[in-house]
């Protein structure tokens, strides 16, 4: 029972290093468009980088509810459901 929650908390560091190492990279990045470009294109680099960020978020809750669907029907021993959902987002 106590390696649970060293495990858990290992995970959290995994992922709060990671999400910070990408935020700096991120900035390094911006940085050097910064440089990069002039004054014009880099707003329009930044709004095409908004414009991105807004329709990757409704699309990232339908990632979920398609990852997670098929293990519910697995569960529940629906395989045909399995078989009709992936024959219809493929199609």
């Amino acid at each position: 029972m106590q390696k649970k929650p060293d495990s858990f908390i290992q995970n959290i560091l995994i992922v709060f290093i990671g999400s910070t190492l990408v935020n700096i990279l991120n900035l390094l990045f911006q940085l050097l468009i910064a440089h990069q470009l002039t004054p014009i294109d880099f707003a329009a680099f930044n709004s095409l980088l908004a414009i991105l960020v807004m329709l990757s978020s409704p699309l990232m809750t339908l990632q979920a509810q398609y990852a997670n669907l098929p293990p519910e029907y697995i569960a529940s021993g629906q395989m045909h459901k399995v078989t009709h959902f992936y024959r219809e987002f493929t199609s």
